[in-house]
């Protein structure tokens, strides 16, 4: 009797896992099911809205070319720098004869994480130069910047995987089975469909479309504003520089681990990786100079340019106060100045011509 009782009592572990692994995949079959439904009463543009007026890039897998393609990842200062994509395509085949695929899918504060998690959602072509932006602003990324990321809405249709092993295990089964974060990626699509955008689109909040398949693009954020004054703009600069200089400092091992990530996924796929050092206001050359001849910051360089190639894109006497906003990010007149830079260097590098 005592061992019948006793075997009623004891924990049956079997039939319960049994039990979790199927709760688990009737959960995840359900989310499936809502990842793929569309709400009608859902308004894009009021609803993914970033601190500039953009909704951030929409990422689905695109077909490769067989010519170069050259992609730009990082925050406003990579958005912001360049012409619009078919404007530079123009002026690279109009110098050089050759025809390229240009796409520039910088959004505001992008991270690494970020980045990578889109380099991971479209696939990488083999004849391929990826433009990451880099410097020590952009060396601040820690785990629970990458928790809050991983759990965003906004960013459901990308592929975190190669991050996941940075995540508890809760974090990634609440990313699987939350509705709230499953239904963004099913509207998105369907977004994109209805406008013919099988490739990547980026969205303003006023509701115009940007679309690489059609070359659909609006990327005057800076241009028709006037730029902040001397005295603005150094007090932009301080505010910049106290929020930045310690998240730098503090979480630089992380982002170096992240770069590295990058640099083997582009390079495993056959492609080139640049890490682009963008151009800054004249105001802003005496506090970088002092971090940039830094011990720690040699250290990041150092470690960083064997990941990829550093390049510099001009220098701040190459600018003047008109061409940016505020400190870092260009008016038309810095567009245009940068895109001449840009596509020089980067065509010598295409070509062996910068090692």
């Amino acid at each position: 009797m005592d061992k019948y009782l006793n075997h009623l009592l004891r924990p049956h572990w079997q039939p319960l896992l049994a039990a979790i692994v199927c709760l688990i995949l009737g959960l995840s079959s359900g989310g499936m099911y809502f990842k793929h439904l569309t709400l009608k009463s859902l308004s894009l543009p009021q609803q993914y809205v970033d601190d500039s007026s953009y909704i951030s890039h929409i990422a689905t897998r695109f077909t490769p070319q067989n010519k170069l393609t050259i992609i730009l990842l990082g925050g406003s200062v990579t958005r912001e720098a360049t012409l619009q994509d078919d404007v530079i395509e123009k002026l690279w085949q109009e110098k050089y004869s050759e025809d390229i695929d240009f796409i520039n899918i910088g959004s505001s504060n992008q991270s690494l994480f970020e980045s990578l998690a889109l380099l991971t959602t479209m696939g990488i072509p083999k004849n391929s130069i990826i433009v990451q932006q880099f410097s020590y602003k952009k060396i601040n990324t820690n785990l629970d910047a990458l928790k809050s990321e991983y759990l965003t809405p906004r960013t459901t249709y990308l592929d975190y995987s190669l991050l996941e092993p940075m995540l508890s295990f809760s974090d990634i089964i609440q990313r699987k089975l939350t509705p709230d974060l499953l239904l963004f990626a099913g509207p998105i699509r369907n977004y994109l469909a209805k406008r013919g955008c099988g490739y990547i689109s980026l969205v303003s909040h006023e509701g115009r479309s940007r679309c690489y398949k059609d070359k659909i693009i609006k990327r005057f954020h800076y241009s028709g504003i006037k730029p902040m004054s001397k005295l603005e703009k150094t007090k932009y600069l301080r505010e910049m520089q106290r929020e930045v200089i310690p998240n730098y400092k503090r979480n630089y091992k992380l982002s170096i681990e992240t770069l590295s990530k990058i640099s083997n996924l582009v390079h495993s796929n056959g492609g080139k990786l640049v890490l682009a050092i963008y151009p800054f206001d004249q105001l802003e050359k005496e506090i970088n100079d002092i971090i940039t001849s830094s011990d720690l910051y040699n250290k990041v360089y150092s470690e960083s340019n064997r990941l990829g190639k550093i390049l510099h894109y001009g220098n701040s006497s190459d600018f003047s106060h008109d061409d940016f906003y505020d400190t870092q990010h260009l008016t038309l007149s810095g567009k245009n100045k940068f895109s001449d830079i840009f596509i020089n260097k980067t065509h010598r590098f295409s070509k062996g011509g910068i090692q």
